[in-house]
């Protein structure tokens, strides 16, 4: 059977389904003034190879832990909706994903006062990133019906069993974007308000949060569990605590379904020999727990969590990263889960806003992690969940072949595309997509094949995707790329480096030949980066790699011909390495604290000792002060070599120097916040001077340094005064 689907005609039909554990259906977005941000980027999209339109880098992210709702709308929800409607991807995207460097909480309390809503405390005024962008629709609308207990239409429902004597919960379903959900239930028609993007931050990178290594590790680690079943335990956790206690009814129908699957599961309680009842001990096979406790210490703990892993704790600051008390969820990633979820302001024991247990069935199911958390939570609005969102560990996956054309020849004119999918035994195809260059093309049923035309393509290499969804609840996807080159008017472009791998910071020069064209586009993702003439057949240009992260990446180039047509390069991966540090010079000892100096209005100078810049409104002596104009003065310490990411939160004309070298000096607005830095430093202590020419009465300064090493603020242990001079 032969069928051809012009992309035309597709455009006027209603789009199948698409379930949201797959590259193809997710949308990262990239903070690109983040250097951290860039760096976990990178390595997301060469673990999970995401097409080039499911990357989308943004600029001017407010500085600081929550940002208000109008500006998470400009700044960040409506340039995801833009890139949504330019590509075209829309209803094909079910996923959201943000990289590191991005705030972790939004207050919506402008919303409350428009709705006419006065603030409760069991409400709060804070929501989470990932649990505000679920509800896209309803925010980009102003509308608050997020708040509801019970707002997730996707989460399934309980039940109960025939026998009465237990509660089970509706079986695991894949996610569809395009879908307005009902009671657990995808509806052909219904309100947009019911409609979703699963989200989902790789990770948090601010204070209390995890450092770079430790975010590509768990990130990494992840990837690696993809389809291997591990044979671990769902550890069920119980104490006297309310946190834990709230869900111990649950645990019983979660035993009986895990046992029905074949998978091993445990309820550790308080007083068992060897147990506290908050997190097991000695147990070197956890591929699930579900915890109710304010703290806990995982050194000491003797266990072990395994590749893929879901841990997670029903506790009021697990994600409010600015709120000292309580361990935070970035504990269970920093050994080793795949994902965790933490409230970003006092939830109160509404198990509403938690992940049911049933969570670690539905990815027992084959469910992605994002598709598992977003089941099992009525009301996600306060919750942020952090890790590797596509994590499919139980995930049954199938076997992708291109029976015709050859790969390895250049396509001309009409061919003829016959994919093979080899599914596991008692999967049965219900279909192969065929997407292009990050775009939906065609589909096929099982032995169909599909025409392509590719005088619609430009000339040169384009990524090809098959994708075999499988028939039942779950959708599993699986994916096999190839890039092909297409040559139907004799145009290539060609795209070189002058190095293979290059140090962040210094410039990569790139060169190539383009016959016959006038003009150059370089890209990364779909993100331009420079744009250059084509001088008889030869180009060349430099980027600065700083603008490219660390890590592995990949560019392209785009030739531009005088008729208007196009023609693509190869992809071209390169690494970009730490930056060269140099040593850092030992330093005298000297007292702890920074020198300050603040002068009034009135000329009057003012000096003493701080403890550090931790955003603080000062001390009390400061509290009556008009300033003008201040200066803080110091060294501060670093513990690991490689690249950090400076934050300074700060209002006014601002200058910044470490080691005599200037790293800034410009006006910070209140609407930014602040500004990040990257900055080269090797381990030890590291002058620096801060002045801060305020424009009205604002917070002290705040100074925090993350990346090779978890971030900490500028203060305490960490800085001392600066060195007498000579």
């Amino acid at each position: 059977m032969f069928r051809t689907f012009l992309l035309v005609l597709l455009l006027l039909i209603p789009p199948p389904g698409w379930s949201g554990g797959s590259p193809e259906t997710t949308l990262l977005v990239v903070n690109a003034d983040s250097a951290i941000s860039l760096a976990v980027a990178n390595e997301y999209i060469r673990l999970r190879e995401l097409p080039e339109r499911q990357v989308l880098w943004l600029r001017h992210i407010p500085v600081g832990d929550t940002l208000d709702i109008e500006t998470f709308r400009r700044h960040i929800l409506d340039p995801i909706r833009n890139h949504l409607i330019k590509t075209g991807l829309g209803e094909r995207i079910d996923l959201i994903a943000y990289s590191a460097g991005f705030p972790y909480g939004v207050d919506f309390s402008r919303d409350l006062q428009r709705a006419g809503r006065e603030p409760h405390k069991r409400v709060g005024s804070v929501g989470s990133l990932t649990g505000l962008t679920y509800f896209l629709h309803r925010v980009a609308a102003m509308d608050i019906g997020y708040l509801q207990p019970h707002a997730n239409q996707y989460f399934r429902l309980p039940r109960k069993n025939e026998r009465g004597d237990g509660i089970g919960f509706e079986p695991s379903r894949a996610f569809h974007s395009r879908h307005s959900w009902r009671q657990g239930h995808p509806q052909a028609t219904g309100s947009s308000f019911d409609r979703y993007y699963l989200s989902v931050m790789l990770g948090y990178d601010g204070v209390r949060g995890n450092s770079l290594p430790e975010m590509l590790a768990y990130l990494g680690s992840a990837a690696s569990a993809d389809g291997t079943h591990p044979e671990g335990t769902v550890y069920l956790m119980e104490n006297r605590n309310i946190r834990s206690r709230v869900r111990q009814p649950l645990f019983p129908a979660l035993v009986k379904a895990m046992q029905e699957r074949g998978r091993a599961v445990e309820i550790i309680a308080q007083g068992q020999r060897g147990q506290d009842g908050r997190i097991p001990h000695n147990r070197t096979d956890i591929i699930g727990l579900v915890a109710g406790t304010r703290l806990f210490e995982w050194e000491g703990s003797g266990s072990r969590l395994l590749p893929g892993a879901i841990a997670e704790s029903f506790t009021s600051y697990g994600g409010h990263f600015s709120h000292a008390a309580q361990t935070k969820l970035s504990e269970f990633l920093r050994h080793g889960a795949a994902g965790s979820s933490g409230a970003v302001q006092e939830p109160f024991s509404f198990i509403e806003k938690f992940p049911v247990p049933q969570l670690h069935r539905y990815y027992a199911d084959g469910s992605s992690l994002a598709e598992a958390f977003y089941q099992s939570l009525a009301s996600p609005y306060q919750l942020i969940v952090v890790g590797d969102p596509l994590a499919r560990p139980f995930a049954r996956f199938a076997e992708l072949e291109l029976a015709s054309p050859e790969v390895t020849q250049a396509w001309r004119g009409e061919v003829s595309l016959q994919p093979i999918a080899r599914l596991l035994p008692g999967e049965t195809l219900d279909r192969v997509e065929i997407w292009i260059d990050g775009a939906p093309h065609a589909e096929a049923g099982p032995g169909e094949t599909v025409a392509l035309d590719t005088r619609t393509l430009a000339d040169g290499a384009h990524e090809l995707r098959l994708v075999a969804v499988a028939a039942g609840p779950i959708e599993t996807r699986s994916y096999r790329r190839w890039f092909v080159q297409v040559n139907n008017r004799e145009r290539q472009v060609s795209l070189h480096a002058d190095r293979g791998q290059v140090p962040h910071g210094e410039t990569l020069q790139l060169s190539g030949r383009a016959a016959g064209a006038t003009g150059i586009r370089l890209y990364q993702g779909t993100r331009e980066l420079a744009e250059v003439r084509v001088r008889e057949g030869q180009w060349q240009a430099g980027v600065p790699v700083s603008q490219l992260g660390q890590g592995m990446t990949s560019l392209w180039a785009e030739a531009q011909y005088p008729d208007g047509a196009r023609a693509r390069s190869m992809p071209l991966s390169l690494r970009v390495l730490p930056p060269l540090v140099h040593p850092v010079p030992a330093g005298e000892s000297t007292p702890a604290g920074l020198q300050a100096r603040v002068r009034q209005v009135d000329d009057t100078e003012h000096r003493l000792v701080l403890e550090g810049l931790d955003g603080g409104i000062g001390p009390r002596e400061w509290r009556s002060l008009r300033p003008e104009a201040s200066q803080y003065l110091g060294r501060f310490e670093t513990r690991a070599t490689g690249l950090y990411e400076l934050v300074l939160e700060a209002e006014g004309e601002v200058s910044l120097s470490i080691g005599g070298e200037v790293l800034l000096a410009e006006t910070l607005g209140k609407e930014r916040g602040g500004v990040r830095i990257a900055v080269s430093l090797g381990s030890g202590w590291h002058p620096f001077e801060l002045h801060v020419r305020a424009m009205a009465p604002a917070p002290f300064p705040r100074v925090s340094l993350s990346g090779p090493e978890p971030a900490f603020l500028l203060e305490g242990e960490r800085v001392r005064q600066a060195s007498p001079g000579p």
